[in-house]
């Protein structure tokens, strides 16, 4: 049991919990969950087979794995109350733990079932109810540095080209180093942020996957254009009505993303968003 296992919880607005700070409290393993698979199927009457719709993601359960060593009974009993009280809330929180260090985990409950050793020291198995249904990146692309340690790209990544999410030109690559797209009407986070002379409106265009969205007011370079998800803002208000109420998805991998429209000028680009993971996640 290796002093560089951990499991943290982190709720809002509340200083983060080192779960295995606890005096003979040690993360064991943990459980890797399979995808639990929405599937939507149409059968119709004289065709072979079904009609397939596009999977979604149901939630999981996290199970961690623990061991306790007490000095007595007494000590194990509070240690247990301890523990409820820590990972029970009435608001959700994410977990993340050594195995899997740039990933977290939304969870909205958890349920822990004991395995009692001696009187004093225990197995115990913790399941964490995850709601979203992925894994997220710790850390959104704002943070983003290729020098840290804070991100986790999958395993095999080949990349001749620096990676970066702010860029000063109407055309560019975003590279989205998670296992699934980056879709904002499954709840995925992403932000863009534009700021552009466009007189006349503008395009944001993913040419990979044929996803975009037009703006066709005006805008000036001083004000900024934010595509938070789903919805279009300038200065913290939502202009949805005048735009083609398009979205914008990220595929794995690079993206090739432009800008354009009637007299436009030299746009500044800048994304945030997180990753999602789901091959092991579900």
């Amino acid at each position: 049991m290796a002093g560089d296992r951990w499991v943290k919880v982190i709720k809002p607005n509340k200083s983060d919990i080192l779960l295995t700070d606890i005096p003979g409290l040690h993360f064991l393993e943990w459980n890797i969950p399979s995808p639990v698979t929405n599937s939507q199927e149409l059968e119709l009457t004289g065709i072979d087979g079904v009609l397939p719709s596009r999977n979604t993601y149901g939630a999981f359960d996290l199970e961690l794995l623990f061991y306790f060593a007490g000095t007595d009974s007494k000590d194990l009993n509070l240690f247990s109350q301890r523990m409820k009280s820590l990972i029970n809330e009435r608001d959700p929180f994410y977990i993340v733990h050594s195995d899997m260090p740039r990933f977290k985990y939304a969870v909205n409950s958890a349920e822990i079932e004991y395995d009692k050793i001696t009187v004093a020291d225990m197995n115990f198995t913790i399941k964490f109810h995850c709601y979203k249904g992925y894994a997220e990146s710790l850390y959104s692309t704002k943070h983003y540095s290729l020098s840290d340690d804070n991100w986790q790209f999958q395993s095999g990544l080949v990349t001749d080209e620096e990676i970066k999410y702010t860029f000063h030109s109407n055309g560019f690559k975003v590279f989205n180093g998670g296992d699934d797209e980056i879709n904002p009407l499954y709840r995925h986070n992403l932000k863009i942020y534009i700021n552009v002379d466009a007189p006349n409106g503008f395009t944001i265009r993913n040419k990979t996957n044929g996803t975009s969205l037009t703006y066709k007011g005006s805008l000036k370079k001083n004000r900024t254009f934010v595509i938070n998800g789903i919805y279009s803002i300038i200065d913290n208000k939502r202009v949805g009505k005048d735009t083609d109420y398009g979205i914008i998805t990220l595929e794995q991998g690079y993206n090739d993303i432009e800008i354009d429209g009637t007299s436009i000028g030299s746009a500044k680009c800048r994304l945030d968003r997180k990753s999602t993971r789901l091959n092991y996640s579900h």
